[in-house]
This record gives structure tokens, C-alpha cells and sequence, in this order.
């Protein structure tokens, strides 16, 4: 069974980023129940930071939560100049907790900035010893009523999701066996 942390990282877009965010969960929840009893969960970042100065520093709870989960999914909004410091931060405060991970991003906004946000971030998650997907997901400026009447938006959020728990599980396997030969 995997455990998967859905984050949001939108620091800027915050209402927006939560509200994709929740659209997103029921499909990933069902997408999670055929997938070897996979479990979605959100992980609110406001209730585990304790920093009031901008940066990041998780509470001990916080950390824990992010140590427990198999893999992340962070949903975050286009953005035209390079990674956002707060993303920065944010993951270099958490690199223990992403190392041997899988991790896949949500994106949504302005099609025009969809690569270069994809580019600039698998730049930035690079640095970490994590697992990227080959295909993140895309909600080009996002009407959440035709998400109820398109049936092909589920069905390109299951076929990322299901190319993504393949790596999740992967990682998770890796670090079961890196586990047992360093004991």
C-alpha cells in the first residue's frame, strides 16, 4: 500500500492552488482505491509551519508527516521567471524527507508557461535524490463544471496517475531493499 502527500505550493495562489488541489483528490482517491490500496492525503503546509518570517521550518509533526508518505504530489501554479525562492526553500527544508521518493506535480494556469514551470521545477527537484514521472499533470486555466462533463479529463488524470504510482511503487521497493542491505 502506498501513501501519497498531496502539497500545495502555491504560496501566491493559495485559495486557487487548495481549490485544484481538492477538485483533484476524489479523482485521485478512486484512481488510489483500484491501485493496491493506495492512499491520497492533503497536507495542509499552514498548520505544520511554525516559521513567521517567510521561510520554511516544519514542526517536528510536519516533518513526521512528510516522512511517512511513499510519495508526493505538489500542485503549484505556472509561474514565466525561475522556481520561486519559497519553492526553493521549501524543498531544501524537506530533502531528507523527498530523498528515495516519487514525485509528481499538478500545474495549472497559462498554457504559454507550462514548460518552462515543468522545466524550471524538474530542475530544481533534480537536486534532491527523488523519482520524476515522465508526464506531470496540466489544468490549462482550469473551469471546474466541465471537469463534471469531460470525461477525458479523468481520463488523462488516471493515466498520469496510474504511469506515477508505477513510480512510487518503484521507489518504494528501492528503499525497502537499500533498507535491508545496509542492515
Amino acid at each position: 500500500m502506498l501513501r501519497i502527500g498531496i502539497v500545495v505550493l502555491g504560496v501566491e495562489k493559495w485559495k486557487e492552488c487548495r481549490t485544484v488541489a481538492k477538485t483533484v483528490l476524489p479523482y485521485l482517491k478512486k484512481i488510489g482505491k483500484r491501485a493496491y490500496g493506495t492512499s491520497f492525503e492533503l497536507i495542509d503546509l499552514e498548520k505544520y509551519n511554525q516559521s513567521l518570517d517567510g521561510e520554511w521550518n516544519l514542526t517536528e509533526k510536519g516533518l513526521k508527516k512528510f516522512n511517512e508518505k511513499d510519495g508526493f504530489v505538489f500542485v503549484l501554479p505556472t509561474f514565466s521567471e525561475g522556481v520561486p525562492e519559497s519553492y526553493q526553500s521549501f524543498f531544501s527544508h524537506i530533502h531528507r524527507e523527498l530523498q528515495h521518493k516519487s514525485v509528481m506535480t499538478i500545474c495549472f494556469g497559462e498554457q504559454e508557461e507550462k514548460s518552462h514551470t515543468m522545466e524550471q521545477l524538474n530542475i530544481c527537484l533534480l537536486k534532491y535524490d527523488l523519482a520524476l514521472p515522465a508526464t506531470d499533470i496540466f489544468v490549462p486555466k482550469y473551469t471546474f463544471v466541465e471537469w463534471e462533463t469531460k470525461p477525458d479529463i479523468e481520463n488523462m488524470i488516471t493515466d498520469h496517475v496510474n504511469d506515477y504510482l508505477h513510480w512510487a511503487m518503484s521507489t518504494k521497493y528501492l528503499r525497502n531493499i537499500r533498507k535491508s542491505l545496509v542492515m
